[in-house]
């Protein structure tokens, strides 16, 4: 295959143009575009610094056939990775032919150690999975959520098994098969005949490869072994919610971003986020370090540790100060005005509150035989409506549409208040309430057939309930 042929397929197995190209070369794009049409042909400078972004050699590049020469390359991965599995094969055959009977029995002690050891790993497995199972089944759960919940527990469940059985393999090759040694051994000697002679006078050794089995490693430093790999999967587990905690915090981070677009800049969350982010960052790579086994930069480290926890420190005073100079106003701002709906009925003897919980009395002795029954209500999509069931049970109830709960225009009124250092804490606005107005005995009268209708089930001592009865009129 020629050059130029050669140079494009590179090209585009590495998803670079020309353009990008002829930047890493220094050259114009041109001159790629010629080196690929064969009518130009680099200098040697430009070839060798091709090699080194296409990990190639020169005599391939130049001379040879790059995408059989990949080809070949795959299939001398696919044969190491075959030829890796039957060389643990012949390793393991070789360790149980070489143990004596007290190693047998240490081994069989130590692989269910193993074996127990990756059973408690599963715990943080089991916790992680009953927390998300928690948030998926909090309050009404519907088809969706239990889909969702059975999914994630079907991955956690695979991934705890993959991880079982590549630690499981991972110990015992470091344990066992890493000991196994290709030693030459000599086999006893052995007759060799002379053409058609039947007298066999000579005598040699033969040389031959064999697998032996080194017992070396004692039952302290397996433990130290095997601690250390328990100490690098709790770093594991460590690593997974430091994720999970940074992607929140980039989330809430770019929420600050988009109130800073809003015209509401804060400065103290928003350096508590950079301080915030930079620390996780740098704890989840000092645990993949430590996982890999790889030297950290410790000036780097301390100086990344150092300023974010300053920014962090700063961002975290400028918060308090901003938080703690807001006048926070308990219940909904003036642009959601309360609303009432209304309903008059002449009093009945057995006038009962059926959702006694959420209601509250009023005495107007100008009403007369009248009770009048007030809804109060501040969010524009709920349409309450007074009901009364069967000429007996006074109640309400609400039309609501959940899909609006929490509008755009609630955003924007909380953003706008906040610019005014006031914070709602909005804790009406989607509250209803409901008021029963009737003159001093009518209100006795529904309040204790209220008490009768809820209580009465409940209490079997006479003096007992007449006492509670004085206690409900009273509150």
């Amino acid at each position: 295959m020629k050059f130029c042929e050669n140079l494009l397929n590179l090209r585009k197995s590495k998803n670079i143009s020309q353009e990008q190209l002829a930047e890493m070369l220094g050259v114009t794009r041109q001159s790629v575009s010629k080196w690929e049409s064969g009518a130009s042909y680099p200098e040697m400078e430009k070839l060798t610094e091709m090699c080194r972004i296409f990990h190639c050699s020169l005599d391939i590049l130049v001379n040879g056939d790059v995408m059989a020469e990949k080809e070949r390359q795959d299939n001398r991965l696919f044969h190491s990775i075959i030829a890796s599995i039957e060389l643990s094969i012949r390793k393991t055959i070789a360790l149980l032919e070489n143990m004596n009977a007290s190693q047998m029995i240490r081994f069989v002690m130590t692989l269910f150690i193993i074996c127990a050891v990756i059973l408690v790993c599963k715990i943080p497995f089991i916790i992680l999975e009953d927390s998300i199972n928690a948030i998926f089944y909090h309050g009404d759960s519907n088809v969706v959520m239990r889909l969702l919940a059975s999914l994630w527990s079907f991955l956690l469940n695979l991934a705890y098994g993959i991880f079982a059985i590549l630690a499981f393999c991972y110990i015992c090759k470091v344990k066992y098969l890493d000991r196994v040694e290709l030693t030459d051994s000599i086999d006893e000697p052995v007759q060799q005949s002379r053409e058609k002679i039947t007298i066999h006078d000579e005598k040699t050794h033969v040389k031959q490869k064999k697998y032996v089995y080194q017992d070396h490693l004692s039952v302290f430093d397996f433990l130290t072994t095997l601690f250390s790999y328990f100490l690098k999967f709790i770093c594991g587990i460590i690593l997974l919610w430091d994720l999970c905690a940074l992607v929140t915090f980039i989330i809430l981070f770019v929420l600050l971003i988009l109130l800073s677009f809003k015209g509401l800049f804060l400065v103290g969350p928003f350096l508590l986020g950079i301080g915030v982010i930079t620390f996780t960052i740098l704890i989840a790579i000092l645990l993949i370090q430590f996982i890999a086994n790889r030297k950290s930069n410790q000036i780097a480290s301390l100086i990344t540790f150092f300023t974010s926890i300053i920014l962090s420190c700063v961002g975290f005073a400028l918060s308090c100060w901003y938080f703690t100079g807001l006048t926070y106003i308990d219940g909904a701002p003036p642009k959601y005005q309360k609303k009432i709906v209304s309903e008059i009925y002449d009093m009945k003897e057995e006038f009962t509150i059926e959702e006694h919980y959420n209601t509250f009395y009023a005495t107007d002795d100008t009403l007369g035989d009248k009770v009048r029954v007030d809804v109060e209500y501040y969010y524009d999509s709920y349409h309450p409506e007074i009901d009364l069931v069967s000429d007996k049970y006074i109640t309400y109830h609400t039309e609501r549409n959940n899909a609006q709960i929490y509008p755009k225009e609630v955003i924007d009124e909380v953003i706008k208040n906040l610019k005014q250092k006031k914070f709602y804490t909005y804790q009406n606005l989607f509250d209803t309430k409901m008021i029963v107005t009737a003159s001093s005995e009518n209100v006795r009268k529904i309040k204790t057939n209220t008490f009768h209708s809820y209580y009465d089930d409940e209490m079997d001592d006479p003096i007992e309930a007449q006492k509670a009865l004085e206690e409900y009129l009273e509150h």
